[in-house]
């Protein structure tokens, strides 16, 4: 064991000697890699240990993690059953047995436009809008 760090130490020196300015940035990099694991370790410390209003911080991270799991899920559900909705209107609109006008859609965005936006402003109040939401409901959409 001796012998291999006297080793390390002699092609330490030689480096020194041949190339000082290489050796500072590896230091360098090295004692920025150690705040880095530090910043790491201390985050994973707080997510392990920590308390976020009396519950542990893992339950609070994963909350909107499973909300984003059943909104994903549902919004394809419905996003399917709204496909089929359009297809079975084209099909309908073809025939002539539902005429289909600008006219009568203006109308209806009028009508009922700005309470779609106010409960659609409602729902985007009441969720918490953090990655692990986005995550969820990706992961739910795609499962």
């Amino acid at each position: 064991m001796e012998g291999t760090l006297s080793i390390i130490a002699s092609h330490k020196k030689q480096i020194e000697t041949c190339f000082p300015d290489r050796l500072k940035k590896e230091d360098a990099q090295i004692t920025s890699g150690s705040k880095k694991m530090a910043l790491l370790d201390s985050l994973f410390q707080f997510i392990m240990q920590g308390f976020v209003a009396g519950l542990p911080a893992i339950v609070v991270m994963a909350i909107p993690f499973v909300l984003g799991l059943i909104i994903g899920f549902l919004l394809r559900k419905i996003l399917k059953i709204a496909i089929i909705a359009a297809i079975i209107l084209f099909i309908i609109t073809y025939f002539g047995l539902f005429n289909l006008s600008f006219d009568s859609l203006k109308d209806l965005v009028a009508q009922y436009g700005p309470i779609a936006a106010q409960y659609a402003v409602l729902i985007l109040g009441i969720l918490p809008l953090s990655v692990g939401l986005i995550i969820g409901v990706i992961i739910g959409f795609l499962v």
